[in-house]
């Protein structure tokens, strides 16, 4: 029984023993059959190459022509083939281009592009303080693009201050685009697009209200004039020169001015009123006692009136008070505030701030921040005038 395992194991012993074999055998004689690699040893180029153009040939190149060059490209003949070019360029000037073999310069191709624009839209003949611009209207999309060409002819103040331009649609646009402030100038280029989105059977009893300011050194915007185009007349495509309208607005310190902050929250109903400050106010000088009343006025009706509390009688004053007034959303377009400093019983002046059925220009644009801006205490100086009706006319 012993013998036939041991007969096995032996076999199969052998066996490995035979492909182990086998397989080195295999291996000597793959690494003879397999070529072998030639190297050559690179010769690098001399250290001075010759005078003529001529590579060094290494060993593994085949041999190339000698590089000869051509006589036209010799440095003597390209210096006496500018010789002739030098003279005439020494006696000639700038002002005689024909010298010069390139041609002479074009100047249409420096010229800034607002000269052009200049000149394609000449200037008034007369001295009004006017505003250039252009309509079209898109019927397929009902946009109104309004384009901003420029503005002649304004008053000297305009040379010391940037100015600006704001567009908006009345009535019922709460919202205004504003341009970019040009350089001090009397005649600024704008040269500006604005569209406004409007339904074409609106469009006839809308205007159009373009109003300029300059931005004084406070960073304040002061109206200079404004311009109301009715819609029902527009004119498609043709330049459209208005005069200025308003009264030239003056930047001295002498203006007397009232600082406040508006605030409407539509879910709670509330309108915010918060009377910061007055300056420069125009006083008698007997040191009567000042107060300022805020009036919450619908139509011909006064809805309620606040006080203030008593301040003493000078030109500069803090009042940091808060008023609240409850007011539904409904009636936002047919309320106005108004806000006025006496001093004793006598009327110093009074800011009327509404929609545009009672205001206009920086009043009307602080009630409409008002409502566009729910989270914020829109806070804006302005002008006390004597009477309220002078807001209507900016």
């Amino acid at each position: 029984m012993a013998d036939p395992v041991a007969g096995v194991t032996a076999g199969v012993l052998g066996g490995i023993l035979l492909l182990v074999l086998l397989g080195i055998g295999v291996y000597f004689l793959w690494r003879r059959m397999c070529p072998r690699r030639h190297y050559e040893e690179f010769i690098p180029p001399t250290t001075n190459p010759p005078t003529s153009c001529q590579f060094v040939k290494p060993c593994f190149m085949t041999p190339m022509t000698p590089c000869v060059m051509p006589v036209s490209l010799h440095p003597q003949a390209i210096q006496d083939e500018l010789t002739p070019h030098k003279e005439m360029m020494r006696g000639a000037s700038f002002g005689d281009m024909s010298a010069f073999p390139l041609g002479s310069l074009n100047p249409g191709l420096y010229k800034c592009q607002q000269d052009e624009q200049d000149g394609d839209v000449p200037f008034p003949v007369d001295k009004s303080s006017r505003l250039c611009f252009m309509l079209e209207y898109r019927l397929s999309s009902e946009q109104l693009l309004v384009s901003l060409v420029k503005a002649t002819n304004l008053p000297p103040v305009c040379e010391s201050y940037p100015v600006l331009l704001k567009l908006c649609l009345l009535p019922g646009d709460r919202r205004h685009q504003q341009s970019k402030s040009k350089r001090r100038s009397c005649n600024p280029v704008f040269n500006e697009n604005y569209i406004f989105q409007v339904s074409s059977k609106i469009l006839p009893q809308r205007t159009l209200q373009i109003s300029l300011f300059i931005i004084d050194k406070q960073k304040r915007h002061q109206p200079i004039g404004y311009i109301n185009y009715d819609m029902k007349d527009m004119a498609e495509g043709t330049l459209l020169w208005k005069d200025l309208e308003g009264g030239i607005m003056e930047t001295s310190s002498d203006i007397q001015e009232l600082q406040a902050s508006l605030n409407y929250n539509e879910n709670l109903q509330r309108l915010t009123v918060v009377v910061l400050r007055a300056r420069n106010l125009h006083l008698s000088g007997t040191k009567e006692e000042i107060i300022l009343k805020v009036c919450l006025q619908g139509h011909d009706e006064m809805v309620k009136t606040k006080k203030t509390s008593v301040k003493k009688g000078e030109p500069f004053l803090i009042f940091n008070e808060k008023f609240s007034f409850q007011l539904p959303p409904s009636r936002l377009d047919r309320t106005c505030l108004c806000l006025s400093v006496y001093e004793g019983i006598c009327f110093v002046g009074c800011v009327l701030l509404g929609p545009y059925m009672y205001a206009r220009g920086k009043e009307l644009d602080h009630w409409t921040d008002m409502i566009s801006k729910p989270k914020e205490l829109v806070k804006e100086w302005h002008i006390l005038r004597k009477t309220a009706e002078s807001q209507g006319s900016f």
